[in-house]
């Protein structure tokens, strides 16, 4: 799942995402409660530390927030430079 899927599904009415638990709940990760928002709103890039809290309050595992993280800045890196770097940047011929 990507981190824009992510998103999405955070949105989703008929599958609440754990998210607005989060929102409600960031005394239990111990981070500012503007960390979470600024990451839901794509304002801030999830780290490792809010990572591995993440993982530890939703028990799964510190990758798996980093992989979305990762998937959402290639995601929008395609989107913003895409073209132009396939336009810069030549083939390697081997």
């Amino acid at each position: 799942m990507s981190w824009a899927e992510f998103r999405a599904f955070e949105h989703d009415e008929a599958n609440p995402l754990p998210w607005l638990v989060v929102c409600r709940h960031e005394p239990a990760l111990r981070v500012p409660a503007n960390r979470i928002t600024a990451i839901i709103a794509s304002e801030r890039a999830v780290t490792a530390d809010t990572a591995l809290r993440l993982a530890r309050y939703f028990g799964t595992t510190p990758e798996f927030w980093i992989n979305l993280q990762s998937g959402f800045d290639l995601t929008s890196a395609r989107a913003l430079l895409g073209k132009r770097i396939e336009s810069e940047v030549s083939k390697r011929v081997a």
